[in-house]
């Protein structure tokens, strides 16, 4: 688990505070091809670049870009690394939060109530069961509101 802050609701000992730095430019284009294995990194290396810069060399936002890059797989890098630069411009909100209002806005309806309702889960992981009462759907709904939610 990362996190900006402290995780207050761990019990002691369970969670270490341990600092990091954001990735480097090299690190994190190394971390979005892992996740992602996607030609137009290469292809495209300024705008590949320009989308690592986006990030932060966070690892959180650069997994949620490296989804986004899935999900629009015809679209090229520039063209996508353009949409998102002008609606993050337009809202005024802060750079990671924007990778992940672009990626939140990309899910189904169900996958984005189901992302809202993890939130309040107390526990440290969840199953597909436990998915499908969130919802009040069935196993197949939650099973594919979870795989576009990862």
């Amino acid at each position: 688990v990362t996190s900006q802050g402290p995780l207050y609701d761990l019990e002691d000992g369970a969670a270490v505070d341990l600092p990091l730095a954001p990735l480097g430019d090299r690190h994190a284009m190394e971390l979005l091809q892992h996740v992602v294995d996607d030609p137009r990194l290469a292809v495209e290396p300024e705008a590949a670049a320009g989308l690592v810069r986006l990030c932060s060399g966070l690892p959180a936002a650069l997994h949620v870009a490296g989804r986004w890059m899935r999900r629009h797989r015809r679209r090229p890098l520039a063209r996508l690394l353009a949409e998102l630069t002008a609606e993050l411009h337009d809202k005024g909100v802060a750079v990671v939060e924007r990778v992940w209002d672009a990626a939140y806005m990309t899910l189904s309806p169900q996958a984005r109530l189901l992302y809202r309702l993890l939130d309040v889960v107390p526990a440290a992981s969840f199953t597909v069961d436990s998915a499908a009462a969130l919802l009040g759907r069935g196993r197949e709904a939650a099973d594919e509101a979870l795989e576009e939610v990862e």
